[in-house]
């Protein structure tokens, strides 16, 4: 859903007197800030190549990326990528139930990394270890900005 502008949020309050009264456009339009999103993919088999977990439906920042590992893999690691970019360090998968976040920052990761447009893949990629053995929920939560 593309977010409102001020100008079709100016013309929600005026559609008449009650929403004029409430200032619903201008409302939703604040409503719209900083809404936050998440998504949650389970890995239960290979995924030693990149496996798309979903394409920004907004302008978005990453803000934490939460791996559940559900085996044990030694060294087993999860690359989040925005398109072929890995946007933090690797996050580990290594142990059956530990759950870890991402620590951006690390690598390459820079704000403009984690800052997605519309439309902007992002992918989960098993690394470390032996990925046929990393399995677990890797979940990306953004902000709209």
């Amino acid at each position: 859903m593309a977010a409102l502008t001020t100008a079709q949020a100016d013309k929600l309050n005026r559609m008449n007197p009650t929403t004029q009264e409430i200032a619903l456009g201008t409302s939703l339009e604040e409503g719209q800030a900083g809404q936050m999103l998440a998504y949650t993919a389970l890995k239960s088999a290979n995924f030693s190549t990149a496996v798309a977990v979903f394409a920004a439906p907004f302008a978005m920042r990453i803000v934490d990326v939460i791996v559940e590992a559900l085996a044990t893999s030694s060294s087993g690691t999860v690359k989040v990528l925005k398109a072929t970019t890995e946007i933090c360090t690797a996050i580990a998968c290594a142990a059956d139930g530990a759950v870890t976040h991402m620590s951006a920052g690390a690598t390459v990761a820079s704000i403009a990394q984690r800052t997605l447009a519309t439309g902007d893949i992002m992918s989960i990629q098993a690394a470390g270890g032996t990925a046929a053995n990393i399995k677990g929920y890797v979940t990306i939560i953004g902000v709209r900005v």
